[in-house]
């Protein structure tokens, strides 16, 4: 860190330069964590059928997310007036409030993606869903960050 002193009209101004932002105090703690969605699939699904859904969203804050410390939150947004819904089906896409939900399993640097992969029982019912998905600091309750993305399935008999 190196240090200037000057004096101007009888006061003394100390400014200090660094290298850069400290290691333990971003300069903007509100741009910290940030995500943009990247992609999903599928989101065509069969119903009732085993299916592995890829969800990727990248990390364009200005801090590295650490191992666990990030994951996947999920609302139903929209389901067809008869639609099936099981609590296994809820669980799965991470519906439920005490569900655990999805957290990063290694560290993702900035500018790299988190990618949440995991297997769902497609809805039994035919018809369009919409889920909305978001990142969430774990353990925080309200602790939202990045992009909101609302994803339409449509699930075929």
């Amino acid at each position: 860190m190196k240090l200037f002193l000057y004096l101007s009209a009888g006061f003394l101004f100390i400014l200090s330069s660094f290298a850069g932002p400290s290691r333990h105090h971003p300069v903007n703690a509100g741009e910290c964590q940030n995500s943009d969605f990247v992609s999903i699939s599928p989101t065509s699904l069969r119903a009732g059928d085993a299916t592995r859904i890829t969800i990727k969203f990248r990390n364009n804050g200005t801090c590295v997310w650490k191992k666990g410390t990030v994951k996947l939150y999920a609302a139903m947004i929209y389901k067809p007036d008869r639609a099936q819904w099981t609590d296994g089906i809820k669980r799965k896409f991470g519906l439920v409030d005490d569900f655990p939900g999805y957290v990063i399993t290694s560290d993702v640097p900035v500018n790299r993606d988190a990618t949440f992969s995991f297997v769902v029982d497609a809805f039994p019912s035919a018809g369009k869903y919409t889920i909305k998905y978001q990142l969430i600091k774990k353990p925080g309750v309200d602790d939202f960050f990045g992009e909101e993305k609302r994803v339409n399935f449509e699930v075929k008999q």
